[in-house]
């Protein structure tokens, strides 16, 4: 991920330490695993990718049902840089960040979103006139 202008001053260590932190946050939750990527990090469960931990912060994927939650917490969306803003991915709010059992509710909900995102209709067959 590029790095946003000012207040990029983590350090790797910071970032370790940061990532080290999210994985012990999900240890117990089957199927979740990490991926570095672009400096930052991907988060899965099972093959469902659900959020982009970035500069000490995360960001889940959102859908409409779900993005209200996210703004009526006062987060807002993951900008990698700045002016480019992917409203698909919110900042966790510090409520659930800090309580296990919503931060897992939350990630799920996230996840089931991805999985879905992957499913495309069948399309319907159309019907043909018989003579």
């Amino acid at each position: 991920m590029r790095k946003k202008s000012g207040g990029g001053n983590k350090t790797p260590t910071d970032k370790q330490a940061f990532i080290n932190l999210v994985k012990g946050r999900f240890a117990s939750v089957e199927g979740f695993r990490t991926r570095a990527m672009f400096g930052g990090y991907g988060l899965y469960l099972g093959d469902s990718f659900f959020a982009i931990v970035d500069e000490s912060r995360i960001y889940f994927r959102v859908t409409a049902d779900t993005k209200s939650d996210y703004e009526s917490a006062g987060m807002t969306p993951f900008e990698p840089w700045p002016g480019h803003v992917m409203t698909g991915y919110y900042e966790v709010p510090p409520g659930v960040w800090n309580d296990d059992v919503l931060l897992r509710e939350w990630a799920r909900r996230a996840a089931m979103r991805s999985t879905k995102s992957k499913t495309r209709p069948t399309p319907k067959k159309s019907k043909e006139k018989r003579r």
